[in-house]
C-alpha cells in the first residue's frame, strides 16, 4: 500500500471500529499509531511466544517474507588505526563498537575471524560469563567464541586469540514514518493490513473511553515489549 492508501484505510476501519463516534485524526496522529503498530507487529512476529501460530524468525517461509527487508549484515574489521573509517565501527582488542547500535533489533547471528579461520559467536549473559571465568580453561573451544554486551554499542568477544574481523546478521529497527510525506514504509507490504489494523485498534483505545479503557491500555503496553 502507498501511504495515501493506507491513509484512506485507516479512516475506513477507525470509522467503523468506532462507529464514527470518536474524534477524527490528522495524518501526524495516524503516523503515531502506525509507527507504533509496526513495532509492535515486528516484535510480536520475533518472538515466538507473541503471536498465536508460535513462529519466529525462520519459523516459516512467510516469516522469513516479512522479515526479508529488514535484514542487514555488518562487517567490522581490524583496520589501521583499529577503525572502520567507512561506517564508524571499530574493532580494537576484541571490542567491537557500533556508531549506531540502536538501529539493531534483534541479532540473528555473528561470526568472528581468528587465526585467519571463521568461528560462529555465542552469546552469553554476566551470569554465564562469571560462572566460566571460574573454570580453569576460561576461554571457548576453537570452533567458537564467546560475546558479551559490556554497554551501550559495545560488544566484548572472548577467544583465545585476538579476533580480526567481526560480522553480525541482524534485523534492523524500522524507521519511523510520516504517511503524509513521501517515504514508503520500509516493512515489507505482507505486513501492511495486520500493522493497519494494529493501528486502528491503539486509536481506538486512546480515543474512545469506556469502563474497560485502562485494562485495555494496560493489555496494549504488554503486548509492546
Amino acid at each position: 500500500m502507498t501511504n495515501e492508501e493506507i491513509l484512506n484505510r485507516f479512516d475506513v476501519l477507525y470509522n467503523n471500529i468506532t462507529s464514527s463516534q470518536a474524534p477524527g485524526l490528522d495524518g501526524y496522529e495516524k503516523s503515531v499509531f502506525w509507527n507504533k503498530a509496526q513495532l509492535e507487529v515486528l516484535k510480536n512476529h520475533l518472538n515466538p511466544k507473541g503471536n498465536k501460530y508460535g513462529e519466529g524468525f525462520d519459523g516459516s517461509s512467510k516469516r522469513q517474507v516479512e522479515f526479508a527487508p529488514l535484514i542487514k549484515v555488518i562487517t567490522v574489521k581490524q583496520a589501521s588505526g583499529n577503525s572502520d573509517t567507512d561506517t564508524g565501527n571499530t574493532l580494537a582488542d576484541n571490542v567491537v563498537t557500533f556508531k549506531d547500535g540502536d538501529g539493531i533489533l534483534s541479532i540473528l547471528n555473528e561470526s568472528v575471524k581468528v587465526d585467519g579461520k571463521t568461528v560462529v559467536v555465542v552469546p552469553i549473559n554476566h551470569v554465564e560469563y562469571d560462572t566460566l571465568m571460574s573454570r580453569p580453561y576460561k576461554y571457548p573451544p576453537k570452533s567458537q567464541a564467546w560475546r558479551l554486551i559490556e554497554g551501550k554499542d559495545s560488544y566484548r568477544i572472548i577467544s583465545s586469540d585476538i579476533v580480526t574481523e567481526y560480522e553480525i546478521r541482524y534485523v534492523k529497527l524500522p524507521a519511523d514514518v510520516d504517511l503524509t510525506g513521501n517515504t514508503d514504509p520500509e516493512v515489507p507490504g505482507i505486513l501492511h493490513d495486520e500493522i493497519l489494523q494494529r493501528a486502528v485498534e491503539l486509536a481506538k483505545a486512546a480515543y474512545v473511553g469506556d469502563a474497560n479503557q485502562q485494562q485495555i491500555i494496560q493489555s496494549l503496553g504488554e503486548r509492546s515489549e
